[in-house]
């Protein structure tokens, strides 16, 4: 691409914003053409080139290569991506202090901060194009922090200055705004800031993401024009620091990177591997629909009849007489055709298609080997031992691992940024953690039989972490349903000690009313004489 000045601004520019800009911008507009590319491919819209096509070709046989060029297309790329995205599942953030891991304030502004959804879409735009972005502000309307993706953002390798690109569609104009981290001669932060270039524009300059119908023409036609900047740009203002001191404070800029080990999204380096595919299905559906009628020829076919012919023979012809060839090419369930006797019929033979299926067979299981991805998650049909597919899964596995060990630092200046932001200074020197669900998450049973073998061995808040992959904030909270069971249970025993007591006084007073014998009541009348007392 041909270098273009976008801002001149000679003699006024001592930290150089311009020769910023100019190489940032610049570098944004070349990755554009790319992230066209890879989202074509991950939305399964790419087309075999148009030099494919068979030349010297007629009207109905271009219509129909045409309508193969459509359909020769396996979607593979977005299994590859969504492989490892997927299987991203942060579950809350937790600050490490003193050794002991408790719940904190950056696991609340994980959550008012939505990072679980942003966490998301920033997993899928690394997995897409290799990277994505966040912004932390200030104010905390509605988030502190706002995910920018890599179709308006970049940033330098040192990340020392990040640019971010805007188009006002009321206005007509176009934003650059840059972000530059200065430091003083020691090392330390000297400043943290912003600057704006603006240029009237009657469309953007670059492809923005969700214009499918510019993005899918640029990514399959060769002829297109790639995007770039036209000069034009002017400061719109001065440098502002205003609103950048938690910043500064942090020793980072407020855009923070989250990108891949090369920059790269998961499917890129095999788009080769990908058009061919799409190749090998265009040329199968050509075959197939060329041979589904086999083609007929006759050779050595005469203008006139011989003296041999049969029809001369049978006096219905006479040598040298020329042939009319509709007469005898004539059709009808009866009709025979008595062809010269030079002539011969010749027939075309069905091609196999069969190593052609074989070659996309085996192009698909390089495609999962080269990525390590899983096979059985790009191929339907893939047989073998459990134990096998645990093995296959340790490349997926090893990539997740990566990805989130990378992830982990951003999103450690993320909440670090927002929570300086927010007014906590202590989170400078504060070390943070993310939390992460198992990558292959094990059913019920296998949790409770671990839990079970690690009964005697761990604790139970570890048993909680490692095994049940629980949060800070859930621990906390099976800690009171535990206080609460236990209460309740302590408080059941009392019940029926107290039931059991009170049993064994009534039946202690039920043995003594039962064990005694009563006093005899005293006689009110003399026995013997009945005709009246004595006297």
């Amino acid at each position: 691409m041909a270098e273009t000045t976008l801002i001149t601004t000679p003699g006024d520019d001592p930290d150089g914003d311009a020769t910023v800009l100019d190489r940032l911008a610049q570098a944004l507009a070349a990755r554009n053409r790319e992230l066209c590319t890879l989202k074509t491919f991950y939305d399964g819209q790419e087309k075999v080139p148009t030099e494919s096509l068979p030349p010297n070709t007629g009207v109905e046989g271009s219509h129909m290569y045409r309508h193969y060029v459509e359909l020769a297309r396996l979607d593979l790329a977005r299994p590859i991506a969504d492989a490892v995205s997927q299987r991203q599942k942060p579950n809350g953030f937790r600050l490490v202090g003193d050794k002991t891991k408790r719940s904190t304030e950056a696991d609340d502004m994980w959550k008012r901060a939505r990072m679980p959804l942003t966490a998301t879409d920033m997993f899928r735009d690394v997995s897409k194009y290799g990277a994505s972005y966040a912004l932390v502000t200030a104010t905390g309307q509605p988030s502190r922090v706002t995910r920018l993706s890599p179709w308006v953002c970049i940033t330098s390798d040192d990340e020392q200055s990040a640019l971010v690109y805007t188009y006002d569609e009321t206005e007509s104009k176009e934003h650059l705004v840059l972000y530059r981290l200065i430091r003083a001669e020691d090392g330390s932060v000297d400043r943290v800031y912003s600057r704006v270039a603006t240029k009237d524009a009657q469309e953007r300059s670059l492809i923005a993401e969700e214009d499918k119908e510019s993005v899918y023409r640029q990514a399959n036609e060769s002829a297109s024009h790639a995007p770039a900047f036209e000069p034009g740009f002017a400061w719109e203002g001065e440098k502002s620091q205003d609103g950048y001191e938690f910043a500064k404070t942090c020793g980072t800029l407020p855009v923070v990177r989250m990108a891949s080990h090369d920059g790269a999204g998961q499917f890129e380096p095999h788009l080769s591997t990908l058009r061919r595919i799409d190749q090998e299905l265009f040329q199968r559906l050509c075959i197939a629909s060329l041979q589904a009628f086999r083609q007929r020829a006759i050779k050595n076919l005469p203008s006139a009849y011989g003296k041999d012919d049969p029809l001369v023979k049978a006096g219905k012809h006479k040598a040298g007489d020329p042939i009319d060839y509709t007469e005898i090419f004539s059709q009808g369930p009866n009709t025979l055709w008595l062809l010269p006797k030079e002539a011969e019929i010749w027939e075309s033979q069905i091609t196999d298609i069969q190593p052609f299926l074989s070659s996309v067979k085996d192009d698909v299981k390089y495609l999962a080997a080269s990525s390590n991805t899983p096979l059985d998650i790009l191929s339907p049909d893939v047989q073998g031992s459990a134990e096998g597919a645990s093995l296959k899964r340790e490349g997926l596995v090893a990539k997740v691992e990566e990805n989130n060990t990378r992830a982990n630092d951003s999103f450690v200046r993320i909440m670090r940024l927002a929570l300086t932001a927010a007014g906590n200074r202590q989170a400078v020197d504060q070390q943070f953690e993310t939390v992460w669900l198992p990558i292959n998450p094990p059913n019920v049973l296998e949790q409770a039989q671990a839990a079970s073998y690690a009964r005697n061995s761990l604790p139970v808040k570890t048993q909680w972490r490692l095994i049940w992959g629980m949060s800070e904030a859930e621990m906390a909270e099976a800690e009171t349903d535990m206080t609460d069971m236990a209460f309740q249970q302590a408080w059941a025993r009392n019940l029926q000690a107290m039931d059991g007591q009170l049993i064994q006084d009534q039946d202690a007073t039920d043995g003594l009313d039962h064990g005694a014998q009563p006093e005899p009541m005293p006689d009110t009348e003399p026995a013997g004489d009945e005709e009246g007392p004595r006297p």
